[in-house]
């Protein structure tokens, strides 16, 4: 809390110097406009003292502009800054121009009508370091903010020309750049980015009781509806060091976006529901440097010829001054002049739906994402003549993901904030919340996700990898003493109860005996589906066996209902019989009476939520042309997936996306690896967090594995995951998405 409260006071001082850059502000043309209406009604006064004022539809507005600083510090957990380290001590700093124009109307009943435009410059500074504790987070200067400053304090020990003496007598004399990245730990990120964008807006707002008509209900301020667009160019420079040497990311992006908010606001923001579209094209040139330099103690003049020895040297030479250039200067030129044959190419092309919801405390996200990789390897040093582009990689992926969680330390802020700014406006309180969507890498916060990947090989000029799904549940947080961290891992291993591998020990709760909490917890249950359960998930669904089959002619009134449940849905089809058939057999686990009870009991139940009084009376349902005993969405859905199977690839792995998050949601976990069978999947949990009391606490710990895949093993974790551990490129930078969790 120390952190938070130094950053949250940091935050305030800059907004009152911001105050002062605002040099043409919003609330500048409020003031002229409030002088300019009480001129009219004294004048008014002067003129016609007997006649009433009436407040005609006007518009009015002017250009907006300043300057902005930012600078904030947060400890966190998660990738979204560009690290795996379990723990992390970020810094940012900003700097930023802004030009604009604001307009809005007055005179339109019950409502405040108002649109802008604006231009922003900005450059961005981010330093993600790694921690083994909160409490080392403490220590850090606050100085080290300043992150340009501290980058050339880092790296004027790349200014010598000598080796460097150790610290104490007992350390070892090292080269300038070996000392340089001694001082760095594995996983710490380095990142400059400068972006220019463009943006559009236009909402709506009100009072809600004045919208409504009714009162008092002024407790809740206003009530807002917007909609805004935005472009934005940007470059950006990353630095990671990692266990084997460094990375250096240098990107170009361009994306757009299109959204919808609605907001409901007392003091603070009480209920946020944003839909956004986002596109994003983004070409990143990936260095990756191998680089030990605890390989220095083993070079001496008896090696000094060997091809190992003289690459070493020649690395260490080379990476030096470049990277004195990146941190003094931003400048890669010296990588690209050195490092050319270490340079991957990678191309992005990103499609992101997210829908966002915020009420109180909870936070419920979801979002569809399509991913378009395309990776081209260096360049070759012995055969400089072949061309990358002609071993060029494509894989795209389809994700789907939804959480639920809770910021109760972002909450209170609100609030806190909120009161503070309304007893004392000119005080410009800001507690330096932090920007990460997802409330379980906030302090006290937690949530829950799940995802649902599909991935597919679309290389065309080498060998191609066939398509693998990959599903997971995490459960992520901040803090858990250990009564419930044990109930959450009984609450994990009771995924597979009255099955039977229910007796299989899949977690071995030993592994956790001296265990008394765990901080900045992740536990993800995977299930990998491999080739051949996607083909049979394909074939549930699509029911290829009914093909060029017919669908019998419904009697009498039935005739009738049958066509109009056509008319209303689609022409009838025999595989929806067949749909049903096989999806409630899988449901009983092999045995269709088994699933048609539990079906029909499910069936029921839902019937009898949308009465008004529970009877025994429930009915059947025509469903395009079909009859059944009972029909719950998630079948409904299925059955029209099956008839719009498509035919391209990209749109084949989204449908399977599709329908991978309606099965595994509706077929508990036993059926449906029994469905798949043990040859097609792989199911285990990995748990990461420090675990309190364990002496090896912070190694990640892996469960006992279901399943017995004979091959396909070597990319269980996806496709993009396979080509990370080839590539050696790290699986963030491949792996990217615009999503709010992963």
């Amino acid at each position: 809390m120390g952190i938070r409260a130094k950053s949250a006071a940091i935050s305030t001082v800059l907004n009152h110097i911001n105050e002062k850059l605002d040099l043409l502000s919003v609330g500048d043309l409020y003031q002229s406009r409030r002088d300019e209406m009480t001129q009219r009604v004294i004048e008014h006064i002067r003129q016609r003292p007997y006649e009433p004022l009436y407040q005609k539809v006007e518009a009015w507005g002017g250009p907006v502009g300043g300057f902005n600083f930012g600078a904030t510090r947060h400890v966190t957990t998660g990738t979204y800054f560009g690290s795996s380290a379990p723990i992390q001590l970020v810094d940012n700093v900003s700097v930023a121009g802004r030009l604009g124009y604001f307009m809005t109307l007055d005179g339109v009943p019950k409502v405040t009508p108002m649109a802008g435009a604006n231009i922003m410059v900005m450059r961005d500074y981010t330093h993600v370091r790694p921690l083994t504790s909160i409490q080392e987070g403490t220590k850090v200067s606050w100085k080290d903010m300043l992150i340009p400053r501290f980058m050339t304090k880092l790296s004027s020990v790349l200014d010598e020309k000598d080796p460097i003496k150790g610290s104490t007598p007992d350390a070892p004399t090292r080269q300038p750049l070996d000392a340089f990245l001694a001082d760095l730990r594995e996983g710490e990120v380095f990142t400059i980015t400068d972006s220019i964008a463009l943006s559009a807006y236009a909402q709506t707002s009100s009072s809600l009781d004045v919208l409504m008509g009714i009162s008092p209900l002024n407790f809740l301020n206003t009530v807002a509806v917007g909609v805004d667009a935005n472009r934005a160019i940007l470059r950006q420079t990353s630095f990671m060091r990692t266990k084997e040497g460094v990375q250096v990311y240098v990107r170009s992006q361009t994306s757009k976006a299109l959204g919808m908010t609605l907001d409901v606001n007392y003091f603070i923001n009480i209920l946020r529901v944003r839909s956004n579209t986002t596109w994003a094209d983004l070409n990143t040139d990936a260095f990756v440097i191998d680089y030990n330099p605890e390989y220095a103690e083993y070079i001496d003049s008896e090696n000094s010829e060997a091809k190992f020895v003289k690459d070493f040297k020649r690395t260490r030479d080379n990476l030096k001054p470049a990277l004195r250039a990146l941190f003094k200067s931003n400048d890669p030129e010296l990588l690209y002049a050195k490092f050319q044959h270490r340079k991957f190419e990678i191309d992005h092309n990103l499609k992101t739906r997210e829908v966002r919801s915020k009420f109180f405390a909870m936070r419920v996200n979801s979002f569809n994402e399509d991913h378009l990789l395309k990776i081209r390897y260096p360049r070759s040093e012995e055969a400089p003549e072949l061309n990358p582009k002609d071993e060029e990689v494509t894989l795209f992926s389809n994700k789907r993901g939804e959480l639920k969680g809770r910021d109760l330390l972002g909450f209170a802020f609100d609030w806190v904030e909120g009161l503070l700014n309304k007893w004392a406006p000119k005080g410009r309180v800001d507690l330096a919340r932090s920007d990460d969507p997802n409330p379980a890498n906030t302090p006290f916060g937690k949530a829950y996700w799940r995802t649902v990947n599909t991935e597919a090989d679309l290389t065309t000029t080498g060998k191609q990898y066939p398509s693998v799904g990959v599903v997971q549940h995490v459960w992520g947080g901040w803090h858990l003493n250990r009564k419930k961290f044990m109930k959450l891992i009984d609450e994990v291993q009771g995924e597979l109860k009255y099955s039977p591998v229910a007796s299989y020990r899949l977690i071995e709760p030993e592994a956790f005996a001296n265990v008394t909490a765990v901080d900045f917890y992740r536990i993800t249950a995977n299930l990998s589906i491999l080739p051949v359960g996607l083909d049979k998930i394909r074939d549930l669904v699509l029911a290829p066996d009914q093909d060029g089959k017919s669908v019998p002619k419904a009697k009498f009134i039935g005739r009738l209902f049958q066509k109009i449940s056509e008319k209303l849905g689609r022409e009838a089809r025999p595989h929806d019989k067949e749909i049903y058939k096989d999806m409630l057999t899988v449901l009983g686990n092999g045995d269709f009476k088994a699933g048609e009870r539990k079906f029909i009991d499910e069936c029921q139940e839902e019937q009898d939520r949308h009465k008004k009084e529970k009877t025994m009376n429930y009915t059947g349902s025509w469903v395009n042309g079909t009859y059944f005993d009972c029909m719950l969405p998630w079948l409904e859905r299925l059955m029209k997936l099956s008839a719009n199977y498509p035919k391209d690839k990209k749109a084949q792995t989204q449908w399977m996306t599709n329908v991978i998050y309606i099965l595994e949601e509706e077929i508990p976990l036993p059926q449906l690896l029994k469905f798949l069978g043990k040859d097609n999947y792989i199911y285990f949990v990995r748990i990461n967090g420090f675990r309190m009391g364990d002496e090896d606490g912070d190694i990640e710990y892996f469960s006992n594995t279901l399943g017995d895949p004979k091959q396909h093993i070597e990319y269980a974790n996806g496709l993009i995951q396979m080509f990370a551990t080839k590539t050696r490129i790290s699986p963030i930078e491949l792996d990217k998405t615009l999503g709010s969790f992963r």
